[in-house]
């Protein structure tokens, strides 16, 4: 049960970890690919520390709300949100 919560925050560290380590790709890319795999990894790299540091006790609150909220919201703005969460979760 330990490693089962301990699996979060520790996917989050190697997820902003392989994000660091891409940036010594950047020689390797094109010019214009650069400038976006750049900001990108940094972009990547600060949401998952942020991830890993505080959102962690909310996961599983943010996971219920979402499967509640989407299909509303959905309904609200024409879009069957319902269909896309059967299909994701269907295995």
């Amino acid at each position: 049960m330990i490693l089962v919560a301990v699996a979060g925050p520790v996917t989050n560290l190697e997820l902003a970890t392989a994000a660091a380590l891409s940036i010594h790709l950047l020689p390797y890319a094109p010019a214009g690919a650069a400038a976006w795999l750049a900001q990108n990894s940094r972009h990547s790299s600060e949401l998952s520390r942020v991830a890993a540091a505080h959102l962690e006790p909310y996961a599983m609150m943010i996971l219920i709300a979402l499967i509640f909220l989407l299909p509303v919201i959905g309904m609200r703005m024409g879009v069957d949100l319902n269909k896309s969460f059967s299909v994701a979760f269907s295995g």
